[in-house]
């Protein structure tokens, strides 16, 4: 079964020089369960954005006019991905050290750390909370 949610991302990232920056967005989306994994799909900024996940891993998708690009998180592991952007390319590996995934009352809440490297030099730290919050679908109601 779909369901329409409410995304609200929240995101910290503290860069190799130790500043820190933090921003939350919200988007609408939709979230399902495939087989054992659950995905959500939204759109952030013209970027079509999927995640999947199950628990063992997850990845994330981007896809849009100016940037394609996946990432793959395993706790504890360094996995490389890729990203193009505006016709460059540039490889990265993320090492994971949290991922956590939690019902809530109205919805789900995703949690995920990693550190992002492009080649040796370290891009940044970042933590990820995701909130998912069910909407009433009143299409049918």
């Amino acid at each position: 079964m779909k369901h329409h949610v409410k995304v609200r991302l929240q995101s910290c990232q503290l860069d190799a020089e130790g500043q820190e920056q933090r921003t939350e967005n919200q988007y609408d989306g939709t979230w399902y369960r495939q087989g054992p994994s659950d995905y959500l799909v939204y759109q952030e900024d013209g970027v079509q954005t999927t995640l999947k996940w199950d628990p063992r891993e997850w990845r994330l998708f981007r896809r849009g006019t100016d940037l394609q690009g996946w990432q793959v998180f395993r706790l504890g592991e360094s996995l490389e991905s890729d990203i193009t952007l505006q016709g460059s390319y540039l490889p990265l590996m993320t090492y994971t050290k949290r991922l956590t995934s939690s019902q809530t009352d109205d919805g789900q809440e995703l949690q995920m750390e990693y550190s992002l490297f492009s080649g040796p030099e370290l891009i940044g730290n970042f933590t990820l909370i995701i909130h998912l919050t069910i909407q009433e679908d009143t299409a049918h109601g």
